[in-house]
């Protein structure tokens, strides 16, 4: 099954163990084809930051896309 996990107005920080993580953690060794959708800010020392856009295989079999997240 392919599964996508859709965060727009949130962050994703990679390597976390909140919800976010987790379920696309256990939704990929579960066999599925999990995507992340996530706009381009992270949590990096004690802030959160804008990152890169970025379409990348994470170390847990995970798709991560960060899309450029525009304040309507």
């Amino acid at each position: 099954m392919k599964i996508v996990h859709v965060s727009l107005a949130g962050f994703y920080t990679e390597n976390m163990t909140y919800q976010e993580n987790l379920l696309a953690r256990y939704n990929a060794q579960d066999g599925h084809e999990t995507v992340i959708l996530s706009a381009d800010f992270r949590w990096e020392e004690a802030q959160i930051v804008r990152v890169p856009v970025c379409d990348c295989i994470m170390e847990d079999g995970v798709r991560l896309i960060r899309m450029k997240y525009v304040n309507p």
